[in-house]
C-alpha cells in the first residue's frame, strides 16, 4: 500500500516539478539517489479493428518520453513526454546515508523528527524528487474494547468514571473503533546557507466530533466510528543550523519532554498520569554532544491556555544521554527503537485572567506552574533488539494549574464564580476550566493542583524479542480540587495500571492483548471502577 500511494504522490506531483525546470537545468544534485535514464521512442499504436490500416492517416514523428528506472524498491510511472525529467528515485534514509547523498547531521535530524517510528525510521521508504526527500510512515489500528461501565470512549485518557449505582456505572459497554490510525510525511530540503530545514506533516482520526455520540442529536453513533475525523497531530517546520535549531509549528510540548518518554499501551496515548500534550509553538532547540553524553536544551512559547490572559505558555527544559548505556524501548503503540539511558528535567509557567463583575472592568489574574523530571533506565541493557532486554520509566510531576497537558483531565473542576456572583450568571464569563477557577475556601481566582507519577517496564521474550511485556502504574493526586466543584462532582484522586504482552508477527504486524485497571475517588468518598479488555491490530508502514 505505501508504495502504491509514494507511486501516486510522485505522478500527481511531478509534471508541476518538473514544469518548474528549465531545459537548462543544472546538472544532478548530490542528494539525488539516481539519475533519470535516457529516454526511448513511443511506439506508434496498432491500426483500429474498425478502421483499415491504408487508412489510417500518416502519424507525426514520434515524441520522445522518458522512462524511470527501477530505484530501490521498484518502478515509478512513465514520465509523460515532452516534459524535462526530474532526477527521482525510491529509496530509504539509511541507504541515502551510506551512498552520502546526506550529510551525518540530516540523518541524525530526520531520525530525531521520527523517533516515534522507532528502528523502522531508517528503512521508511523515501521518495527523493530533485534534492527534496519525502518520507512516508504510518499504520492502520483496530482497537476491540470492553469496559465494565459505560465511563469512556476508545480514548479514554483521564476521563470521569461513571458513579457506581447508576445506569452507566453499572452496564459495561464495547466498542470496535479505527480511530487511532494515523499517516505522516516528513519531507526534508536541500541545505542552502547552512540551513537544513524540513517539514512534519502528521494526522489521524480522533477530529473534533461530538464527546458522547449515542446522546448527541442528529449525530448517529454509527458515523462515529465509522466516518471519523482527520485531524492534525503534527504540522511542524523546523530549520536546523550548527548553532541552534528553530521548530516553528504545531508539535510536542516540552514538559514531559514530548515523545520521548512515553510508556508502551495500546491505548490511545497519553495514558493516565502521563504528561501527553501538542500544540502550536515557537521553539529553540540545541543538542551538544560531548564525548559519551548529549546534552539538549530547549526553550518555547506555546498558544496561551487561554486566548484572554494575553500571554503564552512559556516551557524550557534540559535532556542529559548516555549515548553508549542503551536499551530496548517501545514508545505507544508501534515505535520499537535502541534508545540511550536519559534523564530529563521540564518546567512552565503560564498565566490566567478573568473579569470579576463586582470590580468590573478590573480583571483578577493568578499564575500556574510546573516542574517534571522524565527518566529512562536501561535495567538490561541492549544495542540491538534481543531477548531479556529489559527497560525502565519513569515520569513526576508536580504542577498547578496544567491539566490540559493531561489527557481528558479536569478531575470534574469547575470555574466556579466571584462571591456573591451566581454561577450561572457568571458561566458566560468563564472561558476556562479544568486549569482555574472561583476557590470556594479563599473566593479568590486560583489554580488546580495536581501530582502525578508514572512507572513503566518493558520486558523482551526469547528467542529473538519479538515477543514482549509491557506494564504500567500510574498516580494522579490533587489536594485543593474539592476547592471547584460538588463532593459528587470532583475526583482527588486516580490510580491506573495496565498489563499488556504484543507479539511482532511480522516486520509491518502487530498484535496486543491489554488489561487496564482504573479506580477514582470522588470528593464524598465514593469510588468509581472501571476494566477494559482490549484486543489491537496493527498494520505498521
Amino acid at each position: 500500500m505505501q508504495r502504491i500511494l509514494i507511486a501516486a504522490l510522485a505522478f500527481i506531483t511531478l509534471p508541476t516539478l518538473a514544469r518548474a525546470q528549465t531545459p537548462a537545468a543544472s546538472p544532478a544534485p548530490a542528494a539525488a539517489a539516481s539519475p533519470a535514464a535516457a529516454s526511448t521512442p513511443d511506439a506508434t499504436p496498432a491500426p483500429s479493428a474498425m478502421t483499415p490500416a491504408a487508412a489510417t492517416p500518416p502519424m507525426s514523428p514520434p515524441t520522445p518520453a522518458a522512462t524511470q528506472p527501477p530505484g530501490d524498491e521498484g518502478n515509478l510511472p512513465a514520465w509523460p513526454g515532452n516534459l524535462p525529467a526530474p532526477q527521482i528515485s525510491l529509496t530509504t534514509l539509511e541507504l541515502m546515508h551510506r551512498k552520502g547523498l546526506i550529510t551525518d547531521a540530516e540523518y541524525a535530524e530526520a531520525l530525531h523528527d521520527l523517533a516515534e517510528l522507532g528502528m523502522r525510521a531508517k528503512n521508511e521508504n523515501t521518495l527523493v524528487v530533485g534534492r527534496f526527500a519525502t518520507t512516508m510512515y504510518g499504520f492502520a489500528q483496530a482497537d476491540f474494547i470492553h469496559d465494565s461501565t459505560q465511563s469512556f470512549l476508545d480514548l479514554p485518557g483521564m476521563g470521569a468514571i461513571a458513579r457506581p449505582g447508576t445506569p452507566a456505572g453499572e452496564l459495561g459497554r464495547t466498542m470496535f473503533s479505527v480511530r487511532n490510525s494515523r499517516i505522516g510525511f516528513r519531507i526534508a530540503a536541500p541545505e542552502m546557507n547552512g540551513i537544513r530545514s524540513s517539514g512534519l506533516l502528521e494526522m489521524d482520526f480522533y477530529g473534533n466530533q461530538p464527546s458522547s455520540p449515542p446522546k448527541s442529536a442528529g449525530y448517529a453513533e454509527s458515523s462515529f466510528f465509522t466516518s471519523p475525523a482527520f485531524r492534525v497531530r503534527h504540522m511542524l517546520l523546523k530549520a536546523d543550523t550548527d548553532i541552534v535549531n528553530v521548530w516553528v509549528g504545531q508539535t510536542w510540548g516540552l514538559v514531559g519532554w514530548g515523545g520521548g518518554f512515553q510508556p508502551a499501551s495500546m491505548l490511545s496515548q497519553g495514558v493516565p498520569g502521563e504528561l501527553y500534550a501538542r500544540n502550536p509553538q515557537l521553539r529553540i532547540d540545541k543538542p551538544v554532544k560531548a564525548g559519551p553524553v548529549t546534552v539538549e536544551a530547549a526553550v518555547a512559547a506555546l498558544r496561551p491556555p487561554q486566548m484572554d490572559s494575553g500571554v503564552p505558555d512559556f516551557q524550557g527544559g534540559i535532556k542529559l544521554s548516555i549515548n553508549d548505556y542503551k536499551g530496548v524501548q517501545s514508545v505507544g503503540q508501534t515505535g520499537t527503537a535502541i534508545s540511550p539511558a536519559a534523564l530529563a528535567v521540564s518546567g512552565g509557567i503560564r498565566h490566567f485572567r478573568l473579569t470579576d463583575p463586582e470590580t468590573n472592568p478590573a480583571l483578577q489574574g493568578v499564575n500556574g506552574h510546573i516542574i517534571a523530571a522524565d527518566v529512562l533506565v536501561p535495567i538490561i541493557p541492549a544495542k540491538t533488539r534481543q531477548p531479556w532486554a529489559l527497560t525502565f520509566l519513569g515520569e513526576a510531576a508536580w504542577s498547578s494549574g496544567y491539566a490540559d497537558q493531561y489527557t481528558s483531565l479536569n478531575g470534574g473542576a469547575g470555574v466556579g464564580a466571584p462571591k456573591g456572583i451566581s454561577s450561572t450568571d457568571y458561566a458566560k464569563l468563564a472561558d476556562v476550566d479544568g486549569m482555574v477557577g472561583w476557590s470556594s475556601v479563599t473566593h479568590q481566582l486560583s489554580t488546580v493542583d495536581w501530582r502525578t507519577l508514572l512507572v513503566s517496564a518493558q520486558l523482551y521474550l526469547p528467542p529473538s524479542g519479538k515477543l514482549w511485556l509491557s506494564g504500567t502504574y500510574s498516580n494522579a493526586y490533587s489536594d485543593n480540587i474539592g476547592e471547584f466543584g460538588s463532593s459528587k462532582a470532583v475526583f482527588g484522586q486516580e490510580i491506573w495500571w495496565d498489563a499488556m504482552v504484543v507479539a511482532d508477527v511480522t516486520d509491518s504486524t502487530r498484535f496486543g492483548l491489554e488489561y487496564d485497571n482504573y479506580t477514582e475517588d470522588y470528593g464524598d468518598k465514593v469510588q468509581g471502577k472501571n476494566s477494559r479488555v482490549m484486543l489491537t491490530g496493527l498494520f505498521i508502514f
